[in-house]
């Protein structure tokens, strides 16, 4: 069983995330992958590698799962209800460069996640789709792990941009900060 604790009073050196503490681990949490609307030149493998690669925490693997939608913008609440008839018993990512109808990126719900790339182009050419998810994908660990939604982590959000994983992101383009600071942290 994963046991995640928000440590509320850690803050990093040089940085202003509040990070999930991981206590204690008998065994991975696996996660699901579904890739929704993705053209042959996306390579699916290769961002489940990289996930799988950096980290013991999650193991990440592909299903393939018809999600039944139609068109270019995706309901977030239908895509909610229609999901959750299914019960999966392992969290489900589901990756799609359709349209949100909010326009966010993305949407956490209890171990259910659904993250757009529609309009990543926004953030600039250093960024590939693939950085884009992998911050995506790290950033609805936290709600997957404490198994609650998106909500609860309002607290701990933002509205300052500080390339932090808690930026709120009012402005879509101002993610590249978060995603410019982690893939550069380290070296």
């Amino acid at each position: 069983m994963l046991i995640c604790v928000l440590d509320y009073g850690k803050i990093l050196p040089n940085d202003s995330i509040i990070i999930p503490r991981i206590e204690r681990i008998t065994e991975r949490m696996e996660i699901k992958i579904v890739f929704d609307e993705f053209d042959e030149a996306f390579e699916q493998n290769a961002l489940v590698d990289c996930l799988n690669s950096t980290q013991d925490y999650f193991h990440f693997s592909v299903i393939s799962f018809p999600l039944g939608m139609r068109g270019n913008t995706i309901n977030v609440k239908a895509f909610y209800n229609e999901i959750e008839k299914y019960n999966f018993s392992d969290p489900l990512i589901c990756l799609t460069m359709r349209r949100l109808n909010d326009n966010w990126f993305s949407h956490d719900s209890k171990g259910l996640s659904i993250i757009s790339g529609y309009g990543y182009e926004v953030l600039g050419t250093e960024f590939s789709i693939r950085s884009f998810f992998v911050y995506q994908i790290a950033q609805s660990l936290i709600p997957i792990a404490l198994g609650i939604d998106e909500y609860s982590l309002n607290d701990l959000c933002h509205e300052e941009t500080r390339g932090c994983i808690n930026d709120f992101c009012k402005n879509k383009t101002e993610i590249r900060h978060g995603i410019y600071r982690r893939s550069n942290f380290g070296q």
